[in-house]
């Protein structure tokens, strides 16, 4: 629904191209800040990492990096893309996105994307 008032907005101001939805976009970044630094104490809904070698000791992390190759009719389903399509209406190939934990964003693609 919301991917679609984007499209009438495009449309209703004559623009082309690329456009993303700034404020459906920081709201799904929050939603995923949330959810994965903010809620409650339990590690089930938390991002944790750890290892064997730290006796399997988990940890929260402090970035979750997204990293999507090149653009396949049999990659159409990956979870990174399917991200990526909530986030921006829009498939991002070969791109890395990396969500840090102070809410920051940095998207890492070629100057033609």
């Amino acid at each position: 629904r919301e991917r679609e008032r984007g499209r009438e907005r495009r449309r209703a101001a004559g623009m082309s191209g690329v456009y993303i939805d700034g404020q459906v976009l920081g709201k799904r970044l929050e939603e995923i800040c949330k959810k994965a630094w903010e809620s409650s104490s339990s590690s089930s809904s938390s991002f944790m990492a750890g290892s064997d070698e730290d006796g399997g000791k988990k940890r929260t992390v402090d970035a979750v990096a997204i990293i999507t190759g090149k653009s396949t009719e049999e990659l159409r389903y990956m979870k990174s893309i399917a991200l990526e399509m909530w986030l921006f209406a829009y498939e991002l190939p070969e791109t890395l996105l990396v969500i840090l934990r102070n809410r920051k964003v940095h998207i890492v693609t070629e100057k033609t994307k």
